[in-house]
């Protein structure tokens, strides 16, 4: 079970968003499908408060609900917000192509990521060699620091 989380709900933060991105962040790859019991334990909130917000998030596109098993699988907007990040992001439009020239002069892998609190974040990684592999990391993808 989540240890309970602190949400700021002061003048520099707003609970409610807070929780509800908490609830996003839940689903993680290998991870397809979470009801509000699931999501409750992850996250450590109350499962009348994760009801509210999965409902919240099912009105404004975020999540979708499959009715008849009671559970919620991230929408695409999700995706959507995700594309964005990388198509805004002014260090992958400057390092883009220089890790694809180098991916292809020094024929090795190149990745790019960055951290999100504890865990880094993939902006981008380009495979030298397109056969697959044991461990390939795609954008968005998630690890721990080492």
């Amino acid at each position: 079970m989540a240890s309970a989380r602190q949400y700021s709900g002061s003048a520099n933060g707003n609970r409610s968003l807070e929780r509800g991105i908490h609830i996003l962040g839940a689903f993680r790859p290998g991870v397809d499908t979470l009801g509000n019991g699931e999501i409750a334990e992850r996250t450590g909130l109350p499962r009348s408060t994760v009801t509210r917000l999965t409902k919240t998030l099912v009105n404004f596109g975020m999540l979708k609900e499959v009715r008849t098993e009671r559970i919620y699988r991230l929408a695409a907007a999700v995706l959507s917000l995700a594309h964005a990040v990388r198509m805004g992001s002014p260090v992958l439009k400057v390092l883009g192509p220089l890790m694809r020239a180098e991916s292809t002069r020094r024929r090795l892998n190149v990745g790019l990521a960055t951290a999100d609190r504890t865990i880094m974040v993939y902006l981008e990684s380009i495979r030298h060699n397109p056969r697959p592999t044991l461990r390939s990391i795609v954008a968005g993808e998630q690890g721990r620091w080492s």
